[in-house]
C-alpha cells in the first residue's frame, strides 16, 4: 500500500511500481476481502486496533488463501463468535482435507467430516 500511495503522491520510483505489479487495484481487493471477513476498519488501520477475533480471522484468511498443504491448528476458534466458528468450518469444508484441529465440537465435526476420506490412520481428539 505505501508503494500505491507513493506513486499516486508522485513518485516515479522504479522500485514502488516493482512492487505494484498488476496489482493497481490492490486497496480495492483489500476492502473487498475485509468486508467478506465483516472487518470493517480502515485500510491504513493497525492491526492492534482489531478485535481478538477480527485478528484471528485474519490470520485465519492469511493461511487459508496460502499454498500450504496442510495446516496444524491449536484452538482456532477461541476468539470466535457463532459466525466465526461457521466462516471456519466453511473454509475447511472447502478448502481443507489435510487439517488437524484441537477445536470447538462444531468445528472438529467438519474436520471429522475431511479426514474421514484420509487413510493414513489420523484421529480426531
Amino acid at each position: 500500500m505505501s508503494a500505491l500511495n507513493a506513486i499516486e503522491q508522485g513518485s516515479c520510483k522504479q522500485a514502488h511500481f516493482d512492487l505494484i505489479g498488476d496489482d493497481w487495484d490492490i486497496k480495492k481487493q483489500i476492502q473487498i476481502t475485509l468486508k467478506s471477513l465483516n472487518i470493517t476498519s480502515e485500510l491504513n488501520a493497525y492491526c492492534d486496533t482489531l478485535s481478538g477475533g477480527q485478528l484471528v480471522l485474519l490470520k485465519l484468511y492469511k493461511l487459508f488463501e496460502s499454498e500450504a498443504k496442510i495446516l496444524l491448528l491449536d484452538e482456532p476458534s477461541n476468539h470466535f463468535d457463532a459466525e466465526g466458528r461457521n466462516w471456519l468450518v466453511q473454509k475447511i469444508k472447502f478448502r481443507w482435507s489435510d487439517t488437524f484441529s484441537k477445536s470447538r465440537q462444531q468445528v472438529v465435526d467438519a474436520f471429522k467430516q475431511s479426514l474421514s476420506a484420509f487413510k493414513s490412520g489420523l484421529a480426531v481428539f
